[in-house]
């Protein structure tokens, strides 16, 4: 799992990213900010479309 920032000048969102090591499937998610609540509902969004 990776935390893509954006510039830090602007307004752009973070990126989560995680690759699947078997497939090597990369799940990208847009999230705010790097804060753990942003992280967490990240990771809450990519569940549930994911294996829900």
């Amino acid at each position: 799992m990776d935390l893509i920032e954006g510039q830090k000048d602007s307004e752009e969102p973070n990126l989560l990213v995680l690759t699947e090591r078997k497939s090597r499937k990369e799940i990208i998610e847009k999230i705010p900010s790097k804060t753990q609540e942003a992280v967490i509902k990240g990771l809450d969004r990519v569940e549930r479309r994911m294996w829900v």
